[in-house]
């Protein structure tokens, strides 16, 4: 324990704390008015009379050890902190004395370290800088440890009221503090404060601050301060809080949501990018303290399916799980993608951090990727296809067309070359047939621009209310006179139905020209018979013949272009192959379909389903339906 006296300046005790005299063995009667060296052991006055006058000619403190005199029960050595103090005048007012016993530290090495860290104990709780104010505060003498802190040479004294040290921010600060000293019952340190000192080198340090009420102590007469130097800890604190700062306002600008949670699975950090993330009606301030497990109601608002992220979150917590660009659905649609990242700080776990990234629009644009790309490859097939159609189509062309080609230029060239001029039968006969070989021509150029046009959606078709029934009545009517004759029974059915929204001559189109071939393919003595009925969702029209038939391998072909049947070419029946491919093509614009069924021999039967037109549709991309 620390043992307090005060000294005047003759070097007389004028005041001894009751721990001194306990220490010593001394009643304090004995000691108030001795000299300071008759407590001395003889061993070391001479020491002690030596180095406290080289002490009271530097004005500087001293730090002694010695043994106390007249000691019976062995040797006591005390260690004496001696402190100049000066009056309210300046002038010396003697000294004040500090005392451990360390005489235990000298007689057992076991003492001796009890001892030290007991003294190191009391040496680390005492202040830098040991200051003495009178009691209205004016600043009487301090430490050696002020010219340490702050740099000053030994023995300067600043001004009374201390204000050209004192920080004028501080001032009132400081004022306080002698105010929360002098109202602190004797000898009780009063609280911390803190303020700012100018050094020698003009810069400002920051001291902590206590004192002790010692007015009431006729040796002392005022407070004493006991202060350190805590700059690089407020320097430390001003740098937490600026990187504090910095890390707020990053967290705050970035478009990534982040939340932190501690080891209890609460939010100790949360952003501003992450409440309008989730479009939450709450501050991220507001998120601090709240638990994330349970899923709380307002999380689960947002999930497009909440029980199945129920108990990730403490799954993730409990295994310490890394996980990264993991996706969750919104109700709201949106893709979030989001990340956990264990905290450890020196291996032990401390939390997580979320990131929370909106995915929707990196969905969207892969999406229209894959769209664009299937697209591609479908116009690229289609590309093949139209390929192959193309050099087919030429073939095919050019052998249609060299027929009629071949016999015009041949019967021209009798012409020219005068066969026949003498009859004008042949003549005729070779006119006739130029023209029907022109005319075959110009249909078959005909066929072709109306299928190209069907086959890339440029034809504009008519779409009215039709009456499909009135349209086979009259296509039968049509053809009759060429059933009869050939010597074919024709027998047409209608039944009244709805009308159906079409263009009534491109249907009529397709039934002239199942008619027509029925007729065609049909022996003298045949029959043909066509039927239409209204059904659920339309009209069905059937036409049946009891004609040659279609050998079965080659019905699939029928409504390929120029294809025509192999009996039909061995009858030498005229036709372009196109007649099948433009009715198919007709029937799809008017949502319908044409199917066959044959046998060679025995006749065919095409049964026609028909919906009626509608609009043509535009496909659109997946990323104009996300924006929709």
């Amino acid at each position: 324990m620390v043992c307090l006296a005060t000294v005047d300046p003759t070097g007389h005790f004028s005041w001894v704390s009751e721990r001194w005299c306990a220490t010593i063995g001394m009643p304090r009667s004995r000691l108030v008015g001795s000299r300071w060296l008759e407590i001395v052991h003889p061993d070391d006055r001479e020491r002690i009379a030596t180095a406290c006058q080289e002490a009271a000619d530097g004005g500087i403190d001293l730090m002694a050890d010695h043994r106390i005199a007249g000691w019976d029960d062995g040797e006591l050595w005390i260690r004496a902190q001696v402190t100049p103090v000066r009056d309210a005048g300046g002038d010396p007012a003697g000294w004040l004395v500090a005392a451990v016993d360390i005489t235990e530290s000298r007689s057992a090495h076991e003492g001796r370290q009890r001892s030290e860290r007991r003294l190191r104990a009391i040496v680390n709780g005492l202040s830098d800088v040991v200051s003495v104010l009178g009691p209205d505060g004016m600043w009487r003498s301090s430490s050696g440890g002020g010219s340490r802190v702050l740099g000053y040479p030994e023995g300067y004294a600043p001004r009374a009221d201390g204000q050209d040290l004192i920080h004028p921010d501080d001032v009132a600060e400081a004022y306080r503090a002698v105010q929360e000293v002098l109202a602190s019952p004797d000898d009780t340190f009063a609280q911390l404060f803190e303020f700012r000192v100018k050094a020698a080198d003009g810069s400002w340090r920051w001291l902590e601050t206590s004192g002790v009420n010692l007015v009431n102590d006729p040796d002392v007469g005022g407070i004493v301060l006991s202060s350190r130097d805590v700059t690089e800890r407020h320097e430390a604190l001003e740098a937490l809080r600026s990187t504090t700062s910095r890390l707020s306002s990053l967290l705050d600008h970035l478009l990534v949501g982040v939340l932190m949670t501690d080891e209890d699975m609460r939010v100790i950090v949360a952003n501003r990018a992450l409440a309008d993330l989730f479009r939450l009606s709450i501050g991220p301030e507001e998120l601090i303290g709240q638990r994330v497990s349970p899923l709380p109601d307002l999380y689960r608002r947002l999930y497009r399916d909440p029980d199945a992220d129920e108990g990730r979150f403490e799954q993730v917590h409990a295994d310490h799980s890394l996980v990264v660009g993991e996706r969750i659905e919104l109700a709201d649609g949106r893709t979030l993608s989001r990340s956990f990242v264990p905290i450890f700080v020196e291996h032990e776990y401390r939390g997580h951090l979320w990131l929370f990234h909106d995915l929707t629009q990196e969905v969207a644009l892969a999406a229209e990727g894959e769209y664009l790309l299937a697209m591609e490859k479908e116009q690229n097939a289609r590309l093949m296809e139209l390929d192959a159609m193309k050099s087919a189509f030429v073939a095919s062309v050019s052998h249609e067309l060299r027929t009629p080609l071949t016999s015009i230029v041949s019967f021209t060239q009798l012409l020219r070359d005068g066969l026949g001029q003498d009859r004008l039968k042949d003549q005729t006969e070779f006119l006739d047939i130029i023209d029907r070989n022109t005319t075959r021509l110009l249909r078959l150029v005909d066929d072709l621009l109306l299928l190209d046009r069907l086959e890339s959606n440029s034809l504009q078709i008519d779409v009215r209310r039709v009456d499909l029934a009135a349209i086979v009545e009259e296509a039968a009517s049509s053809i009759r006179p060429l059933a009869d004759a050939g010597q074919v029974g024709l027998e047409c059915r209608t039944l009244p139905g709805p009308a159906i929204d079409g263009d009534a001559d491109r249907l009529g189109q397709i039934v002239d020209n199942l008619l027509s071939n029925a007729v065609k393919f049909t022996p003298a003595g045949g029959k043909v018979r066509i039927e239409a009925r209204p059904t659920d969702d339309g009209w069905r029209v059937d036409v049946a013949d009891t004609g040659i038939g279609i050998p079965a391998d080659e019905v699939p072909l029928l409504f390929e272009r120029f294809f025509r049947a192999s009996n039909a070419r061995s009858h030498a029946a005229p036709g372009s192959g196109l007649g099948l491919a433009i009715a198919r093509r007709i029937a799809e614009l008017h949502r319908g379909t044409i199917e066959v069924t044959s046998q060679t021999g025995r006749g065919t039967t095409f049964m026609v389903t028909l919906r009626g037109a509608e609009p043509p549709t535009v496909p659109v991309s997946p990323l104009a339906k996300s924006r929709t």
